[in-house]
């Protein structure tokens, strides 16, 4: 029986709603992800973790600088020490499409670190006591279906062996996801096809579950990258493997920065904070978006209560305007109707009908013309 771990999408180097550190040099919004980072090691030696894996996107930008890339390095050594053996597996986040193009993991295979094995993908890494696969971002599905078949022949079926992928998977709950569009959709059943005991995803920030058997999880970014992922729980996930058996799956979380967004007019959003104490803000990117109605924006007021956030943005936001829309063919009473909806004056109303009128029938004489 052994657990390991598995992470992904830590974005390494994102600076956005940030300051740099006059200390340590690194952007205040960097540090989230190295402390979170740091509570996975402190885990993994406290618990006596086997192995670590890490499911694409490690930086947040294919070119980082030197800072981000030792500070990763640092942690990969930590982890390195302490016997834990750790797969890194590249994303579209850190390496292009060009397969001869270079990126700042390619450091790692040339270092020769112990314990340490970093792939772009359609590779199996055989630990003796488990297997595993290993499937890159730029591969097409007929590709995907070749590199299982291959893993197929190869994999030990008696023994431990795990998959790990950066992909776009297709799958109903992600129907409206904002996945990126200049590639396919992976069909989920190509990867359940073969009977690993668990599959882990990277590329997708929120942490769910696709599939029960065999297990296949989106790990979800380590900390929150946006706001849509304001209401995510952020962490890591821990499996315990007993030979071929999957025994448990465990959400561990982490400490990191959370998001809030605050809507509405100026009377609502004060009416929300009045009363609030400050301090519950502390470690917070907070967004502010008023409504704008008759009331004038209260910055200071603003400013004043969200002092302690880590971060707050406040924007305004125009009042909308209703909006009718006309389907083509609609019949002369519902435009009618709908202009007197639009239009308080029914005689301007009944003035724009008539040259609706007008042209309507130029346009049918234009066709019978023709």
């Amino acid at each position: 029986m052994f657990k390991f771990v598995a992470t992904g999408d830590t974005h390494f180097g994102l600076n956005l709603w940030g300051t740099d550190d006059p200390v340590t040099g690194v952007n205040t919004r960097a540090l989230d992800a190295w402390q979170a980072f740091d509570q996975i090691i402190d885990y993994s030696i406290k618990n006596k973790i086997s192995l670590i894996t890490h499911s694409g996107d490690v930086y947040n930008h294919k070119s980082v600088s030197q800072v981000v890339v030792n500070e990763f390095f640092k942690r990969t050594k930590r982890i390195s020490d302490a016997g834990i053996d750790f797969v890194i597996l590249s994303g579209n986040h850190d390496k292009s499409r060009l397969s001869q193009a270079k990126c700042s993991l390619d450091l790692l295979s040339t270092l020769e670190t112990p314990n340490v094995y970093r792939t772009d993908g359609s590779e199996l890494i055989d630990l003796n006591y488990v297997q595993v696969a290993t499937l890159g971002y730029y591969l097409s599905n007929e590709e995907i279906k070749e590199e299982l078949e291959r893993f197929n022949k190869q994999i030990d079926w008696s023994r431990p062996a795990i998959l790990i992928g950066h992909l776009q998977v297709e799958t109903p709950q992600f129907a409206n996801a904002s996945f990126k569009e200049d590639l396919n959709l992976t069909p989920l059943s190509l990867l359940t096809e073969y009977p690993y005991q668990f599959i882990s995803l990277g590329h997708l920030h929120k942490p769910v579950t696709l599939c029960e058997k065999p297990k296949t999880m989106y790990n979800g970014s380590l900390v929150r990258c946006s706001f849509s992922e304001e209401k995510d729980r952020k962490g890591f996930n821990v499996i315990t493997l007993d030979g071929p058996n999957l025994i448990d799956v465990h959400r561990q979380s982490v400490d990191c920065l959370q998001m809030l967004t605050l809507r509405g007019t100026m009377a609502q959003v004060r009416e929300s904070l009045d009363g609030v104490d400050q301090a519950i803000f502390a470690n917070t990117i907070v967004r502010c978006i008023i409504e704008e109605d008759d009331e004038l924006v209260d910055e200071k007021y603003l400013k004043d209560k969200l002092c302690y956030a880590f971060k707050a943005v406040i924007s305004k936001e125009a009042k909308k305007t209703q909006q009718i829309r006309m389907e083509r063919g609609a019949n002369m009473t519902s435009m009618n109707d709908a202009l007197r909806v639009y239009f308080k004056d029914d005689e301007e109303a009944d003035a724009l009908m008539l040259l609706v009128k007008e042209l309507r029938e130029q346009d049918s004489q234009k066709v019978l013309e023709r």
